[in-house]
Order: structure tokens, then C-alpha cells, then sequence
């Protein structure tokens, strides 16, 4: 075989390759592409698992998640009980100015 007859082989299937067959035959339920209400927490799961935390942002809260309510000037009683709740959860924190906190401090 020529080099110009592998070539034109090769052409060949690139582009059969990358040729879309239009022809498959395809079921279409219409039924099936009804608009329907989502479901919201299988959304959500999978929004999480993906990581879309914009997509997450803009659905409606979940009726599991707990009420929050914003403290704008905590008290020292609860900035410790939340600086307490984040170390049980496997968080460091740190001081203002990046110095890392030791257990003496």
C-alpha cells in the first residue's frame, strides 16, 4: 500500500469518525418532557455532590434545614460556643492576622 493510499484510508475514517449518523432511530415520549416540579432535595444532593454552590444558592431552602438567625455583635458566651462547635467539627481557627492558634493560647 502507497503512502498516499494510507493517507486517503486515514482521511477516510477520521471522517467517518467524526460524522454524526442522523439516522438512529430514537423513541420520543412527549409525555415524558412535561413540565413537572422539581425535587428539590434531589437537586440539592446533587447541586452538593457537583459542587454548583451557585445553582445551591437559588433554590428555596429545604423544610430539613435548621433556622438560622444572624447574630451581627455576638456576646463572648456565643463567639465560644461557636468557636466551640467549629473545633468539634475539625476546624482551626485562626487569629486576625494569620498567626496560627496553639491549645496554650
Amino acid at each position: 500500500m502507497s503512502r498516499w493510499s494510507r493517507t486517503a484510508t486515514r482521511f477516510l475514517l477520521s471522517k467517518e469518525l467524526v460524522t454524526i449518523d442522523s439516522h438512529v432511530p430514537l423513541e420520543l415520549d412527549l409525555s415524558a418532557m412535561e413540565t413537572q416540579t422539581p425535587d428539590l432535595e434531589a437537586c440539592r444532593e446533587l447541586f452538593t455532590e457537583l459542587e454548583f454552590t451557585s445553582m445551591l444558592r437559588d433554590l428555596a431552602p429545604s423544610e430539613t434545614a435548621p433556622v438560622v438567625q444572624l447574630i451581627d455583635e455576638p456576646t463572648k458566651k456565643q463567639a465560644a460556643a461557636f468557636y466551640a462547635v467549629a473545633r468539634s467539627m475539625g476546624f482551626r481557627l485562626r487569629a486576625r492576622f494569620g498567626r496560627a492558634r496553639g491549645a496554650g493560647e
